[in-house]
């Protein structure tokens, strides 16, 4: 008899225990009468932030429609003096708050004077990318439809962003001849501010329907940040880019009929002036453009190249997206035989994270 009336009380303890865990939420009642649970996640002076578990969200009230609130559990408490202890805040309706440490010590506090967080936040990984499935058709030296694959890494800091991409298309056209373009490159940069930053770049690019083996692209510069805003944000770079193109040796009858021709070993300077936009028009829309152009120092107006993207990400969810846009090559003094113009329109299916 006693055993079972003990297998019943330790059973009611832990309902109870498993109860109260349940029930654990911060509380906060609002000056018209409403009343939020969840857990407080800030207060900054002048917001209250709760994230509701029903809402799965976070809710921003203004502190001055706050009348009483109170935490279940811990959070971080910025006190006036600039000190910042752990404990449970309870601030009654017209009275000041009163705060219990995790040591147990009391102390109070006007309504006005304290700032919170819940000091549970876990940082922001700095790592970003996503990979994606391209599906392209171009025109210009290649009229052909392609696929590709593309990936792309990052990881910002505070100071330096560094990131490193690889791209691809194939498709073989009529059986005859794949359509190759290979791609891939890093950047390194670094913010001496908010807005201004300097860059160093790498950058390569294998394109047989250019005739090109390989372009080697090592560049350095700064840019500066005129627009950066939570949904906008727009860039100015200003560099210097070296430049190493190895196309396709030309035959000795080649060179005859055109000593201009581009041999195997054409190198240059550039200067570098380019562009960034980044507009994310609502939750699940955003658009990208990027533009870049390249003139060689000693002959700016007649030898350059120039890029230019667009693409507009639509998200499935919170990883998937698609994305569908044109990407844009231009050389204005191109091998012979080799058209000037490389247009390439895509969509693609992608992951991020």
């Amino acid at each position: 008899m006693k055993n079972g009336l003990r297998r019943r009380a330790w059973l009611v303890a832990l309902a109870s225990v498993l109860l109260a865990v349940h029930g654990f939420a911060d509380e906060v009642t609002l000056r018209n009468g409403d009343k939020l649970s969840g857990r407080v996640v800030s207060l900054d002076g002048d917001t209250l932030k709760i994230h509701s578990d029903v809402l799965d969200a976070d809710v921003e009230i203004p502190w001055d429609q706050v009348m009483s609130f109170q935490t279940d559990g811990l959070v971080e408490v910025e006190m006036p003096d600039g000190r910042k202890v752990m404990g449970r805040v309870s601030m009654p309706a017209a009275a000041d708050a009163r705060i219990i440490t995790s040591a147990g010590d009391e102390e109070s506090l006007s309504r006005d004077g304290f700032k919170i967080s819940t000091g549970e936040s876990e940082e922001e990984s700095p790592w970003s990318g996503n990979v994606r499935l391209d599906f392209a058709t171009t025109q210009g030296n290649s009229n052909t439809a392609t696929f590709g694959t593309s990936a792309r890494v990052q990881r910002e800091t505070d100071k330096t962003v560094l990131s490193a991409y690889f791209q691809s298309f194939f498709q073989r056209s009529d059986g005859e001849r794949n359509a190759e373009n290979y791609s891939w490159g890093a950047r390194a940069d670094y913010k001496f501010t908010e807005r201004a930053y300097g860059y160093l770049s790498a950058d390569w690019l294998s394109d047989s329907f250019r005739q090109l083996n390989l372009r080697t692209q090592l560049g350095l510069g700064g840019g500066y940040k005129f627009i950066d805003e939570e949904n906008l944000d727009f860039a100015g770079e200003l560099g210097l880019t070296y430049t190493d193109d190895d196309f396709q040796e030309p035959n000795w009858l080649e060179r005859l009929a055109d000593p201009t021709i581009k041999s195997a070993d054409d190198e240059y300077v550039s200067a570098r002036v380019a562009e960034s936009l980044n507009w994310k028009i609502n939750e699940t829309v955003e658009l990208r453009h990027f533009a870049e152009w390249l003139p060689n120092v000693e002959d700016p107006f007649n030898d350059y190249l120039m890029r230019a993207i667009i693409e507009l990400r639509v998200a499935l969810d919170q990883n998937l997206y698609l994305e569908v846009g044109a990407e844009d090559r231009y050389d204005n003094t191109p091998p012979k035989d080799i058209k000037r113009n490389d247009l390439r329109v895509f969509a693609a299916l992608g992951y991020s994270w």
